[in-house]
């Protein structure tokens, strides 16, 4: 199906809509031609994407673009610690970002994340041991939520939280965020939660 006039905006289509489909988000910072190439397109993707059972969200104040599946299907299920691991991300990315300017990227080490965990006392094991935490930085950057940059020590590590962050759970405002996301880990604490919540990306 050709959509364009032009062969190279066809191929290019194909291929921003292909890494939607694999990636679930486009970041401006990170993908800007691509991102670009959809907000000026958004009808065409929109349209396309609709035929097929999913939604096309953009943000353009965090400069996100989001693939929705708009019946469910297709998400993975995460363990209860994985969850937590995201929501305190999220936690981490909403308090940073109250403090920076609009175009300033929220960067955490290693050891704030580790030292947060410790202080919230949400799981059972107080610490994150080196396999668990190679573990939570490849899912970070599989689900596109950060990208991390090694140091020589690994407590040094610099995280570069993505904005994706806040659309990989429900959201509304930066506020609100903040006010779930606390209360969502907290229900997490409480045992409240139930031990899997399903990964909002995964299409």
């Amino acid at each position: 199906m050709k959509l364009f006039e032009s062969e190279r905006n066809n191929r290019i289509f194909s291929e921003v809509a292909n890494k939607l489909l694999t990636e679930c988000f486009l970041i401006k910072k990170r993908e800007t031609d691509d991102y670009l190439f959809v907000i000026q397109n958004r009808e065409k993707f929109s349209d396309f994407f609709g035929t097929i059972g999913y939604e096309v969200n953009i943000y353009e104040h965090n400069g996100v673009v989001q693939l929705v599946n708009t019946d469910g299907n297709g998400r993975i299920r995460l363990k209860k610690d994985d969850s937590v691991m995201i929501l305190l991300l999220r936690l981490l990315y909403i308090e940073k970002k109250k403090s920076l300017s609009e175009n300033t990227e929220v960067r955490v080490t290693w050891e704030e994340f580790a030292n947060k965990y410790a202080l919230l006392k949400i799981l059972q094991k107080p610490r994150i041991d080196k396999v668990r935490r190679d573990e939570i930085l490849r899912m970070f950057k599989k689900y596109k939520l950060a990208k991390v940059y090694s140091q020589e020590r690994p407590d040094e590590a610099q995280i570069e939280i993505y904005p994706t962050i806040l659309f990989a759970l429900p959201n509304s405002s930066i506020d609100q965020l903040y006010s779930e996301t606390e209360s969502m880990l907290g229900d997490l604490k409480k045992g409240g939660a139930a031990d899997e919540q399903e990964d909002p990306e995964e299409n």
